[in-house]
């Protein structure tokens, strides 16, 4: 079964297996004896998505991406496991507006941190961060949002679909973060928020790979700040400007540095 972070981007087929043949039948660029990995080879779907394939060992895993063209930032990034960073969104004076936990599709380019948080972040402009909705409620509007009853509090790495607390749109936050900086294991540190977002605007994109279409939405979550693009799978229903999504999010991202 294909995993909620691929189908967002409408990478569906009926196995992973089938996924990665796929992929691999395509040229790419690629890194060798980076971060741990014999070998690093993205497939870059026209639509955005993309498909980060590691092979160590004799053996392939693979990682959800996609190319934002609006939701890019200023950000200093450092690793805190193999492949998830701690990325602070900032301002272009370099005042941090949140603290994420995100995916990096390029994980070899960051210093790592220790197991407090504790040592040097990469800063760089134009990161593209991305959130992948895999357990989210869409409403119509702000006013059903807000008069939805069932509403209760959940975790951002809940599977049945996280609802907010929260009186307005426009919110990010990542419980993994504080998990983190509690005390807690490096290793199992995941990439996952919780978001509420009005949408600003929205468009169906085709993932050529697999011929299945998803929803790119946009919508602001710091005022001045570029809006944050949010990829949903057709399947939660209908999103138009206006509509509220409201829920967990995988977080991703990427220097661009497979794109230059």
């Amino acid at each position: 079964m294909i995993s909620s972070d691929l189908h967002a981007v409408g990478f569906d087929f009926p196995t992973w297996e089938d996924l990665m043949q796929a992929s691999l039948d395509k040229e790419d660029r690629g890194a060798q004896d980076v971060g741990g990995w014999e070998f690093i080879s993205p497939y870059t779907d026209p639509s955005g998505a993309r498909l980060q394939r590691y092979y160590r060992n004799g053996e392939w895993s693979t990682s959800t991406s996609f190319l934002a063209q609006h939701s890019r930032w200023t950000a200093g990034i450092g690793m805190i496991n193999e492949r998830v960073a701690l990325v602070d969104l900032a301002t272009p004076d370099d005042e941090t507006l949140t603290r994420l936990t995100v995916e990096m599709d390029d994980p070899f380019l960051y210093p790592e941190l220790d197991s407090q948080g504790e040592g040097p972040m990469l800063g760089l402009d134009d990161v593209s961060v991305t959130a992948l909705a895999v357990g989210v409620n869409v409403f119509p509007d702000v006013e059903s949002w807000r008069g939805n009853e069932s509403w209760t509090p959940s975790t951002a790495d809940s599977p049945d679909g996280p609802v907010s607390m929260f009186g307005e749109p426009g919110y990010l936050v990542c419980p993994w973060v504080f998990e983190y900086f509690g005390g807690g294991d490096a290793a199992e540190i995941a990439p996952y928020s919780q978001l509420v977002v009005e949408v600003e605007a929205v468009e169906i994109r085709t993932n050529v790979l697999s011929g299945a279409q998803f929803y790119v939405a946009r919508g602001s979550i710091f005022p001045g700040m570029p809006p944050l693009e949010v990829c949903l799978p057709l399947d939660v229903g209908t999103v138009q400007v206006g509509s509220v999504i409201d829920g967990a999010a995988m977080m991703v991202g990427t220097s661009g540095v497979w794109d230059r």
